[in-house]
C-alpha cells in the first residue's frame, strides 16, 4: 500500500480485547517541564452486553524498521467496563526516543503480562516521590578555641 504520511499515522486498532475495541487513538507531542512528552489518548469500547474487565494497555514506540524502541504499560484504574460503555484513557510517555516513528497500542494478553528484560517501562515510569528530609538538628554548636593545643 502507499506509505503513510507522517509519523504515527499507522495505528493498528483491529485488536481483539475479548469484547473490547480500541478507537479514537490520538497522539499529541507536547512538552512537560521542559521535557518532550508523547500523550496517547483514546477510548476503550465494550461491544458486548455485559461488563468486561479491561486488561492493561501497552503502548509501543517503533522505529523506522518497525522495531520497538520504547514501551509503556498502563493499567486501568477501574478495569470493569460496563456493557456498551466507553472508557477514555490517556498515557503519557516522557522522553520518547528520537528514533520513534510509529506507535502501536494494544491490550496485554496473559502471556504478555510477564515482564521482559528489554521492557523500558521501568525507565519511563515516573520516579516515586522522595520523602522530605527532616531538618538537621542544630543541637551541637561548634565551640571555637576551647580545645586549642599549643605544641
Amino acid at each position: 500500500g502507499p506509505a503513510s504520511a507522517g509519523a504515527y499515522a499507522g495505528l493498528g486498532l483491529a485488536v481483539d480485547g475479548g469484547g473490547l475495541v480500541l478507537e479514537q487513538v490520538h497522539v499529541e507531542p507536547t512538552c512537560g517541564a521542559g521535557r518532550p512528552v508523547l500523550t496517547v489518548t483514546g477510548a476503550i469500547r465494550n461491544v458486548r452486553d455485559g461488563p468486561v474487565d479491561a486488561p492493561p494497555l501497552k503502548v509501543t514506540l517503533l522505529n523506522r524498521a518497525g522495531k520497538p524502541v520504547a514501551a509503556q504499560i498502563a493499567r486501568p484504574v477501574d478495569a470493569a467496563v460496563p456493557g456498551h460503555a466507553v472508557r477514555r484513557f490517556a498515557i503519557a510517555i516522557a522522553d520518547p526516543p528520537a528514533t520513534a516513528r510509529d506507535l502501536e497500542v494494544r491490550f496485554l494478553s496473559g502471556r504478555d503480562a510477564r515482564p521482559t528484560p528489554r521492557a523500558a517501562e521501568a525507565v519511563l515510569a515516573p520516579a516515586p516521590a522522595s520523602p522530605t528530609p527532616a531538618p538537621a538538628a542544630a543541637a551541637a554548636p561548634v565551640s571555637h578555641g576551647a580545645a586549642t593545643e599549643h605544641g
